[in-house]
């Protein structure tokens, strides 16, 4: 009697994070803190890098013409820092720094509370909070990691780009395209070894390094695995995304036909009324729409975690297919 395929755990995976993502809708808060370093997406951060490579291209593209625009802005905020006040431009400076390091300190813990957060068992917040809060610095060290790989990717990937902009031949074609090929599965794997270390470094309070040698021992094991998680998550992603779109165009009939029936009245206060009201529901979906799916993204990555660390045979559709067994 042939012996069972052993079976794939992406449905019920899959499955199991949308239910946690849908019935704990406090998460949405951690996860819309958390998308501001990281939404657990993958290959979203690989899209970002091609992006950034295109927009490095068109920089060295404006830089070799003249015509590179942003010296020109960046020169006019300077001569209006100038003009300002010393004591009003300090009072901006320093609002704006600790702006940015509340919001780097909130993400920061709401990264750690998602992924205690989403776990089997359902917490309170507060207690998710408090395990955001007890590995901070451990999460904070691998978010620096993942950002300065992630910039040093782009830097040495954007080389043969500006070969080919002062240069254009089939070699220095060549190498932009390798270059291209090589960042972006790079990228990818910096981003799944991110997410695999930081619910490491979470559920075990290991320091960073030691969360990333454990990353680095399950990529290893099940990198197939990975990328395949990844480029799930992302189709999941875009047709969440296609779906939030179309339930915007929906929602926004009603608010469309009250600005014209306001228009025909004259009547300026049901007018602001309804642009206020229109304004504060699609930033209300909006906000919604980001901490849901980076709830529902972080507790893929978790499941994935904890599929991996129980050291299955294999958990790779591709491979299951291809060896047959």
């Amino acid at each position: 009697m042939p012996s069972k395929k052993p079976t794939t755990m992406y449905r019920s995976l899959f499955r199991d994070a949308l239910r946690v993502a849908w019935e704990r809708k406090a998460l949405w808060v951690f996860g819309l803190f958390a998308a501001l370093l990281s939404t657990g997406g993958v290959c979203e951060t690989a899209a970002k890098g091609v992006r950034q490579l295109t927009v490095t291209r068109d920089v060295y593209v404006s830089m070799l013409n003249g015509t590179f625009t942003g010296t020109e802005l960046f020169g006019r905020y300077v001569r209006d820092a100038i003009e300002l006040d010393p004591s009003r431009l300090t009072i901006l400076a320093t609002t704006f720094v600790l702006f940015g390091a509340a919001a780097i300190v909130a993400s920061v813990v709401s990264q750690g509370a998602l992924i205690e957060g989403v776990g089997r068992k359902a917490i309170p917040d507060a207690q998710a909070a408090a395990a955001g809060r007890s590995s901070f610095w451990h999460l904070l060290g691998l978010n620096v990691l993942n950002k300065a790989a992630q910039l040093l990717i782009i830097l040495l990937s954007a080389l043969p780009m500006f070969l080919l902009v002062a240069r254009a031949d089939g070699a220095s074609a060549a190498w932009a395209m390798f270059a291209f090929l090589i960042a972006f599965p790079l990228t990818i794997v910096v981003s799944v070894l991110f997410m695999l270390a930081s619910v490491h470094a979470v559920r075990t309070g290991s320091h960073s390094l030691d969360a990333i040698h454990h990353a680095l021992s399950q990529f290893r094991a099940h990198w197939l695995a990975a990328f395949e998680t990844g480029l799930l998550l992302f189709g999941a992603a875009l047709v969440a995304a296609l779906g939030f779109v179309a339930t915007v165009a929906v929602v926004s009939i009603p608010f469309a036909i009250l600005i014209f029936v306001s228009l025909l009245m004259g009547s300026y206060f049901l007018l602001l009324t309804v642009n206020v009201l229109g304004a504060a529901a699609l930033i209300l979906m909006i906000f919604a729409f980001a901490g849901a799916t980076t709830a529902f993204q972080y507790a893929v990555w978790t499941r994935f975690y904890d599929h991996a660390n129980a050291r299955r045979t294999i958990i790779s559709k591709i491979q299951r297919v291809w060896r047959g067994r």
